[in-house]
């Protein structure tokens, strides 16, 4: 059966572009990425930025999110290189623009706006944040990921059935110099930490950001997984070998081989008992059972997963 085309709603939140602020009628919601910068430690990134050089970059970066929308919503072409590369991408990309700066909410404390959403199937949209950066950088790129992340929940929840496929950037930059005009794919960040974030924003604590990977451990991520893999491959290959000789001693019923380094021994099939602590409470819940519970540390250990 094929699934019911979804026509992305109208959240019902007004932005006034002006005063960048968000209503819900007469509730006023919080934009996301002030909450974002700080808690991941970003909210002084520019101090050290000229403050006239931060206004240019910032004018300059809301004529090309003007123009782009422009030729989406009007097909209106001015011209631009910004905008010529941005067609560029979409045509190599195979993106279909469905909604320019398309505002979503938790309809609680929070909106924001999507520069663009497009188009993947009935169900399925892809979500782009376009950016004018001069270099992406890792802390950039990271609030971005979060960015996209949060607008992908909100759609979602929106929009009931709806399906965010892909996050990515639309990263524009045109100097005299050089000319840059490229997708960056970012991965999603789950749901739940992304509330985390906000939630800890709002009650004024520090959110810990788990991608927060310090650049030493990061790069031995590779040999890591290496030796992971290596790991599994050699522990493979043991159990194949000793299957094979646990068959061998069966069929001539040996208990034990020695040489002058190795011993192997062939434990017979055998039954065990254990007691389950689970059941007899359910059966007995009225008894006492401190006396007879036995604590015991355990030492603390670390799990890797690839």
């Amino acid at each position: 059966m094929k699934n019911q085309r979804i026509e992305l709603k109208d959240c019902g939140v007004t932005f006034l572009e002006d005063e960048h602020r968000y209503f819900l009628g007469e509730t006023e919601f919080s934009g996301i990425t002030n909450a974002i910068s700080t808690q991941l430690g970003l909210a002084n990134a520019y101090d050290n930025i000229p403050v006239a050089v931060l206004e240019k970059a910032t004018q300059r970066g809301t004529e090309i999110h003007q123009s782009i929308q422009r030729f989406n919503s009007e097909w209106v072409n001015d011209g631009s290189p910004q905008v010529q590369s941005y067609i560029k991408l979409c045509k190599e990309n195979g993106i279909v623009a469905e909604a320019n700066e398309y505002l979503v909410s938790d309809l609680k404390h929070w909106a924001s706006s999507i520069d663009l959403v497009a188009r993947v199937d009935d169900c399925t949209f892809d979500l782009y944040d376009i950016k004018t950066w001069a270099t992406p950088t890792n802390d950039n790129l990271m609030k971005a990921r979060y960015q996209l992340s949060i607008y992908a929940f909100y759609l979602t929840l929106n929009n009931p059935g709806a399906k965010v496929r892909n996050l990515a950037i639309i990263h524009l930059r045109e100097t005299e110099k050089d000319h840059v005009a490229e997708i960056i794919p970012v991965s999603r960040i789950p749901s739940d930490i992304c509330e985390e974030l906000l939630q800890t924003y709002l009650e004024g604590k520090q959110f810990n950001n788990p991608y927060d990977v310090p650049l030493d451990i990061r790069g031995q991520e590779s040999l890591i997984r290496n030796l992971l893999e290596t790991k599994a491959n050699v522990e493979e290959q043991l159990n194949q070998i000793k299957s094979g000789i646990m068959k061998r001693m069966e069929a001539l019923d040996i208990r034990s081989w020695q040489t002058d380094t190795m011993k192997i021994t062939r434990k017979l099939a055998s039954t065990r008992s254990s007691f389950d602590f689970a059941t007899f409470k359910l059966a007995y819940p009225d008894l006492n059972y401190d006396d007879y519970m036995r604590t015991s540390r355990v030492s603390p250990s670390l799990v890797i997963t690839v």
